[in-house]
């Protein structure tokens, strides 16, 4: 047995050794190069380009999303033709288009100016003879839509004007038997046989069309005679330098969390640990292989997500662990111990995983560019951490168990006084947390009161322009500066208003924030203006390094749409743990979340960190974090009143508490340890989003050990029936 279990331990490690190495490192096989990270479409926050996010000038236009469809073909074809053939195109909601068009050393344009020009020129639609010359333009096409024929074929008919008409008739009675092409913007997109003379201003086109085929063709015909009036309504530049650096700095992190994070697992939980940490590299390169198998965008904030996700994947296993040292404490054997924990860890796993997602499904659903890829790649890390704990972790526990049954104090730090304790010996009481839940809450009470002072003094909350509109301007000042020396100089600049801030970044990065004013103070001239005041004021080497533009009606859709997500998230969550518990359990989950979100908000206003989208991101995924430690800690609550549901609730949740302390900490440890390593290496735009979550992340613990059980402790003593507390829990003897 232990011969076939050793054989077992090696072929998995092995297998996961090299699963590991082909996703990273890659292997050839035949002409194709098997590398799934080498797949991986990155954002441009990683490789630098352009954002642009068009609006119907009119959002009641009939047959809008027809029109927006045709529009994104011609951006696309323009695109194209310029060499960006990676930009994606999408629409987002039912009026707008965002346009993301990667920029580095081998693009044909680099000016984000000039890109914007020629992809929001007007189509040019023009039929040519054979001899190349225009016979009909895009002016003269009234209408063209799909139809189907007599026979059932598709085709495209055209219904021109007078001019047209006259035009067209002319010219398919001299090119009878011949083509005459239709280019859009100087690419053919179809080449007609002209079979008759068209005389009456209608025609058609035939061919061996699909339904979408005809569809797009009709849409691209179309479009030059009735274009789609848009309106920029945001605009991002981010340079491939900044991009570069993120992208750097965030493997670095990445690096350097894993190794303090494998150390301290060893550290805590000795054998358990390290295999903990095998399924742990396993788990990272299953998330990186199914991110680039789905096609998901890796962003900044989708780094973020993963290594957030290798926090939960250690979470999913301390929980394990934990549940297994309390069987091992009450007498069972280990490999007993084992089979009990993993059943009873995997619904309170299962639970709080569940409700994890229903966050992130919200960002995926209600979010844009890289937040919506950050969900998608939380989404992708919390169901392959639950695989990873719930099999691949148990698959490797069972088999060194077999190997060294013996062997006990390897597996698990627990001294022997602490068993026997546990084992019926004299108990040590417990902190009466909902007795002293008064005098606990005046911490979080004392940090939003310091927390409205000083916005009531920096006069509200640092919104960025993703609220308020406007643009940021971030300048390499190339030496060190002083703000108020540089606010000067920019308020002269003509064309920047009233509304201007600057702050220093990191380096020597200074933010120039210009709010909307209905002036043409956003525009690419105006910054360029702002640049070369500086380097006439002195800062020879001031540079532009990327620019933020968010028109208001941008800002007020997410404004919306933030707001939109945290009611949802919160009323599904509601419901979820209702379902699963009861429904005093659920209402204090709820409240230990919007305390979190609370404390956040409270944080970024003391510090005077500007609010913007990955805001909204970084608060979902604490409400996600926050009430999956709720869950376990509700879990054992459900437990202790499956045992006895008569027992005063205040000793249950000061037991509750106590039995999830250990667990509560090193979960929030082993999340800190990557998510503080991300903060310390990463650039500006990544400290915005991971200061927040640290903050959520330690509000988030004390919620739930404090808030959330106290909260249900004292509205469920004043009722008589908990059935849902009751019924849902199956003990192993």
């Amino acid at each position: 047995m232990k011969v076939r279990n050793i054989f077992l331990l090696l072929l998995i490690v092995l297998l996961i050794a090299s699963f590991t190495f082909v996703v990273f490192a890659g292997v050839p096989i035949g002409i194709y190069d098997f590398n799934p990270v080498g797949t991986i479409q990155q954002g441009l926050d990683l490789t630098g380009g352009i954002t642009i996010v068009y609006e119907a000038a009119d959002p009641n236009v009939e047959d809008l999303d027809t029109k927006i469809k045709g529009a994104m073909d011609i951006f696309r074809n323009r695109l194209d033709e310029k060499g960006f053939t990676e930009a994606i195109i999408t629409t987002q909601g039912t009026t707008k288009i965002r346009v993301e068009v990667p920029i580095n050393d081998s693009s044909k344009e680099a000016d984000p100016a000039e890109i914007i020009s020629f992809i929001s020129t007007p189509a040019v639609i023009e039929f040519k003879d054979p001899d190349g010359n225009v016979v009909l333009k895009g002016e003269n096409i009234k209408s063209a839509k799909p139809m189907v024929d007599e026979s059932g074929e598709y085709l495209v008919s055209f219904e021109l004007d007078e001019q047209g008409t006259k035009d067209f008739a002319d010219a398919t009675s001299k090119w009878k038997g011949k083509t005459i092409s239709i280019y859009l913007d100087d690419a053919m997109i179809s080449n007609p046989t002209v079979e008759n003379t068209i005389t009456g201003g209608k025609g058609q086109i035939t061919g061996d069309f699909t339904l979408e085929e005809a569809e797009n063709l009709a849409m691209q015909i179309e479009s030059g005679a009735i274009p789609l009036e848009l309106n920029v309504i945001e605009q991002r530049t981010v340079s491939s330098t900044l991009g570069d650096d993120a992208l750097a700095n965030s493997v670095k992190a990445a690096i350097i969390g894993f190794i303090i994070l494998f150390i301290f697992m060893i550290a805590v939980y000795r054998i358990p640990g390290l295999l903990a940490d095998i399924a742990l590299i396993g788990y990272t390169s299953l998330v990186i292989f199914f991110i680039s198998w789905f096609g998901v965008q890796l962003t900044l904030p989708g780094i973020a997500g993963i290594i957030l996700g290798i926090g939960m994947a250690v979470d999913a296993n301390v929980v394990i662990f934990e549940r297994i040292k309390e069987e091992f404490r009450e007498g069972r054997s280990l490999r007993s111990s084992i089979k009990s924990g993993f059943h009873k860890a995997s619904t309170a796993i299962i639970d709080s995983n569940i409700t994890t997602i229903i966050a992130a499904a919200v960002l995926a659903i209600f979010g844009t560019g890289s937040i919506k890829g950050f969900a998608y790649t939380l989404l992708i890390s919390i169901v392959v951490s639950m695989f990873t704990a719930l099999v691949l972790s148990q698959m490797l526990l069972k088999l060194v168990a077999g190997i060294a049954p013996n062997g006990t104090r390897m597996y698990f730090p627990i001294k022997k006084e602490n068993k026997e304790n546990l084992s019926g010996g004299e108990k040590k009481k417990p902190f009466d947390i909902v007795g002293h839940f008064k005098k606990l809450i005046i911490i979080p009470v004392a940090l939003i009161a310091v927390a409205v002072v000083v916005s009531i003094i920096g006069g509200g909350l640092n919104l960025g322009v993703d609220f308020t509109g406007g643009t940021v301007v971030s300048v390499d000042m190339g030496e060190q500066f002083n703000s108020e020396e540089v606010l000067g100089i920019v308020e002269k600049v003509e064309g920047t208003g009233t509304g201007v801030s600057v702050t220093s970044s990191e380096g020597n990065q200074a933010l120039v924030k210009i709010q909307s004013s209905g002036s043409e103070a956003t525009d690419e001239q105006v910054i360029n203006n702002m640049i070369s005041a500086l380097n006439d004021a002195g800062y020879e080497n001031a540079s532009l390094y990327n620019t933020d533009n968010v028109g208001a009606a941008s800002s007020a859709d997410l404004v919306k749409n933030a707001i939109l997500s945290v009611v949802i998230a919160c009323a599904l969550m509601l419901i979820y743990i209702t379902i699963r518990f009861e429904f005093w359990m659920a209402l204090g989950a709820v409240v230990a979340l919007v305390h979190d979100v609370l404390i956040m908000i409270c944080a970024m206003g003391i510090f005077r960190i500007s609010v913007d989208s990955t805001f909204i991101a970084a608060c979902l995924t604490i409400v996600g974090y926050s009430i999956n430690n709720t869950v376990i800690v509700f879990d054992k609550v459900r437990d202790y009143l499956y045992t006895n549901s008569t027992a005063d609730k205040k000793e249950i949740v000061a037991d509750a508490v106590r039995a999830t302390l250990g667990r509560t900490i090193n979960t929030t440890i082993t999340t800190l340890i990557m998510i503080v390593s991300l903060y310390i290496l990463g650039v500006h735009s990544i400290k915005v989003f991971t200061l927040p979550i640290i903050v959520g992340l330690l509000a988030g613990t004390f919620s739930s050990l404090i808030v959330a059980p106290s909260f249900w402790a004292l509205c469920s003593a004043k009722s008589k029936k908990n059935k849902h507390a009751t019924r849902k829990v199956k003990v192993i003897k």
